[in-house]
């Protein structure tokens, strides 16, 4: 059976022990989640509809660099301190909240491309960056910057998402 994307995030069994292992599951699946949008043309091609060269930057930015500096924070996670970890909603219930609403979101995916409506994609691919974004904004305030190079890539990806 095909799991969801950041399914395996959400730790409905002991929501209060959610913490760096569901951490290191997000960091993953985002990784997953953005090489889909660059490399899937045929559902996230408007993307790249104004400058059909940016989708090969793109790739080459995300496999060159991006990449590795997910690995880093999947690494810097386990070291956050745990002052910055409470404070920015890194575990238990907080995080348990920012995850399920995550996967709520992405398990929307396959309804909104079942739909063929380009407008319904561009919305769920903003939800997406914008649910992202939660978790990933408090990840890198509570390791001082550290992983700033995602967040930025994956905010470029989002500003190409036009809604209109």
């Amino acid at each position: 059976m095909k799991r969801h994307l950041y399914e395996k995030t959400v730790n409905d069994k002991e929501p209060h022990k959610t913490g760096v292992k569901e951490l290191r599951y997000f960091l993953e699946d985002t990784s997953t989640f953005l090489g889909n949008v660059i490399e899937k043309e045929d559902i996230y091609g408007f993307l790249w509809k104004e400058d059909s060269d940016l989708r090969k930057l793109a790739a080459d930015t995300f496999e060159r660099d991006v990449r590795g500096e997910i690995d880093t924070l999947c690494k810097s996670v386990e070291k956050m301190c745990p002052f910055m970890v409470r404070s920015h909603g890194l575990k238990g219930r907080p995080l348990y909240f920012k995850l399920r609403a995550l996967f709520s979101i992405s398990a929307m995916r396959d309804k909104v491309i079942r739909l063929k409506n380009k407008f319904s994609v561009r919305g769920w691919l903003k939800q997406m960056f914008d649910a992202i974004d939660v978790i990933l904004d408090s990840i890198i305030s509570a390791l001082g910057g550290v992983g700033g190079l995602v967040k930025e890539f994956k905010d470029m990806l989002s500003a190409l998402v036009k809604t209109y």
